[in-house]
This record gives structure tokens, C-alpha cells and sequence, in this order.
């Protein structure tokens, strides 16, 4: 049975792209091109997943495109009567140059996805790979039962259009092989997950016991107290009486600066070693 898109969408380009797409999969779809008008469609039928512009327009004409306006309809499209759980793809522009928005980026991408089933995709759209299609068909249906804010994939596009990228993705297996170490470590790279740091020790570092991984914690955390380290900043804000938790790639690019420094920590796995880099 063919599925049905929501496509929220005002770059004539893009919009060219995703139909072109849409057409292969041979799936039906709406396609409002601001905010507006994309009210009007989620109150009109159910859809099977939607295709969310980072930045849309608020009306038709004399509204420049904001964040602000992606992010009130994903919170309109979850209060929307049979709308909850809808997968939404959100389509991101190349990242700028300047660290500090880009880092505005990453933690924007972590709020939404707390919002809801959220992926990300950048434009314009790779052409081998991880494409439009594969990540649609990895959202609807099964791939739809995994939680995104554990895989969301914000790759740069300039990475993605790099020659030596292009010619890794062309190599690279099916998505039925993203088991392999391999593809993880790439993943990592380009993954901005919020981790408690026992949750990083427990998945990224050599095995230690859980109580094990407790006494690292404390050692880190002491350790960035008397200054002899310096932790990442925040992923998401702290609420009191929950851990605190990291972006994934800082850790990685910071681990063994910790552990140059003496920090007790375990080492981590050798698939992930060349994500880290001294801090």
C-alpha cells in the first residue's frame, strides 16, 4: 500500500527533488509551502510521514523563512487529532561555517527531536548513500518503531558532496549491514545524541562493570572540578535529580584528552578511536 507525504517545503528546488522522489516510491503527497497553508493540510487527512523544511515561511508572501515556524507545526502536527507518532524528516540547509551556530544547530536538533519521531536530512539531497528515499523508508514502517533521538543523523552537506564521502557512500552496504563496526564508528561521527556519560562508557569504551563505571564517573566529575579537566557543555539543560548528559561527538573528541590528563577512565573501543582527538 502506498503511503501518503505531508511536504512542507518553499525552496522551488527542493520541492522539484522531493517529488521527483516521492514519484519513484510511488507515494502520494500534499505539499503546503508555509506555515499557513500546512495548518490547513494537517487538519485535512492522515498522512503516513511527514517532509519538514528547517526553516519555513509563516504565510505566502512578505514572511522570510524562520526555525521558529518548523518548530510551532511540529507541535501542532503532534496535537493534531491521528497526527501523533507521525514520523517527520526534517530537511536541513549545509550548516554554516561559524562553530557557534553550529552548535546552536546541534542542540536545536536534539530539542526537536524530543518533540517527537524526528530524522534529519541536509540539502540539497545526496544522490548515493544515505538518500531522501532510504531515509523515508527507514522512518515508515519498521524503521518507524526506533526511536531517532538515539540516530539523529545531521550530516554536513559538505561532507556529503566531498569526493572521498561520495566515494565511501557508494561503497557502503545496504542498510541491512549497519551492524558492522564499520558503519557505527561513521555513524558516531555524524551523530549529535544527548548520552549520560555511564551510557557512553557502556556503549563507546571497553567493557567495565556497572559499579566500575560508577567510580569513573565520580573520578571524571572530580577531576572537572578541581580543573584538571574541562567537560563538554551540556547537550540538553539539567533538571535536578536527573544525570546530565553530553553530546556524543564531544565526548568522543574529548575522551583521551582525559585520559592524557591521568583520568581513571576505560579506553575506548578501537572503532572509535579515530573520532577522537585531544581536547
Amino acid at each position: 500500500m502506498n503511503c501518503k507525504a505531508l511536504v512542507i517545503e518553499h525552496e522551488p528546488e527542493a520541492i522539484e527533488q522531493i517529488e521527483d522522489v516521492l514519484a519513484a516510491l510511488g507515494d502520494e503527497h500534499r505539499l503546503a509551502r508555509n506555515l499557513v497553508d500546512a495548518r490547513k493540510l494537517i487538519q485535512d487527512g492522515k498522512f503516513s510521514y511527514g517532509l519538514l523544511d528547517w526553516d519555513i515561511p509563516a504565510r505566502s508572501w512578505g514572511s522570510r523563512p524562520r526555525v521558529q515556524n518548523s518548530m510551532n507545526l511540529l507541535d501542532e502536527i503532534r496535537q493534531a487529532p491521528g497526527m501523533d507518532g507521525l514520523p517527520v524528516i526534517i530537511m536541513v540547509d549545509r550548516a554554516p561555517e561559524k562553530a557557534e551556530i553550529m552548535v546552536d544547530m546541534m542542540r536545536l536538533a536534539v530539542e526537536l527531536a524530543e518533540r517527537g519521531h524526528v530524522d534529519f536530512i541536509c540539502k540539497p539531497f545526496p544522490t548515493a548513500g544515505r538518500t531522501l528515499d532510504r531515509v523515508i523508508q527507514k522512518n515508515v514502517g519498521n524503521g518507524a518503531a526506533v526511536s531517532p533521538a538515539k540516530r539523529i543523523d545531521a550530516a554536513s552537506r559538505n561532507d556529503m558532496a566531498s569526493p572521498s564521502r561520495q566515494k565511501k557512500e557508494d561503497a557502503r552496504p545496504d542498510d541491512g549491514m549497519e551492524g558492522s563496526s564499520s558503519h557505527q564508528a561513521a555513524d558516531v561521527v555524524v551523530a549529535h545524541e544527548a548520552v549520560t556519560l555511564d551510557d557512553f562508557m557502556a556503549r563507546f569504551c571497553q567493557e567495565r562493570s556497572k559499579q566500575n563505571r560508577i567510580c569513573r564517573k565520580k573520578a571524571l566529575l572530580a577531576a572537572a572540578r578541581h580543573g584538571a579537566v574541562k567537560l563538554p557543555k551540556l547537550a540538553v539543560p539539567h533538571k535536578h535529580g536527573r544525570a546530565k548528559k553530553y553530546f556524543t561527538h564531544d565526548l568522543l573528541a574529548a575522551w583521551q584528552g582525559f585520559l592524557d590528563e591521568g583520568v581513571d577512565l576505560p579506553p575506548l573501543l578501537p572503532q572509535y578511536q579515530a573520532a577522537s582527538v585531544p581536547a
